[in-house]
């Protein structure tokens, strides 16, 4: 995995495109957002939208599947369009904003007794 520094680096290295996805992913959670969570296709181009950023629907699902194939983020399409985030995007999203979104941390569930 790369060093917190080398994702700064690249996330400095990238298109706005990639840069405005990553902003608006971050934003359109937060603080309510964990580890690994993801979220509809749909609230994300809607947070890019009320932020200013104007990318078409096209383009925005084109970049998703690049940010899909370097591990960054998990698209499903067949039910729902939603995007969710891999440990490696985890990282990538803490160099865009600073911070590394909580881990669930719940107590185990016992099994019921009979």
């Amino acid at each position: 995995m790369p060093t917190a520094q080398q994702l700064k680096a690249y996330v400095g290295s990238l298109p706005q495109l990639y840069r405005d996805i990553l902003t608006a992913f971050a934003q359109a959670a937060y603080p309510m957002r964990r580890y690994l969570e993801g979220m509809a296709v749909d609230v994300l181009h809607a947070q890019m939208t009320n932020l200013g950023m104007s990318h078409t629907d096209s383009e925005v699902y084109a970049a998703l599947e690049q940010l899909e194939r370097k591990g960054f983020f998990q698209v499903d399409v067949i039910d729902q369009a939603y995007v969710g985030t891999t440990p490696l995007g985890e990282e990538l999203l803490a160099a865009v904003t600073g911070r590394l979104a909580p881990k669930a941390t719940v107590p185990e569930l016992p099994n019921p007794t009979r």
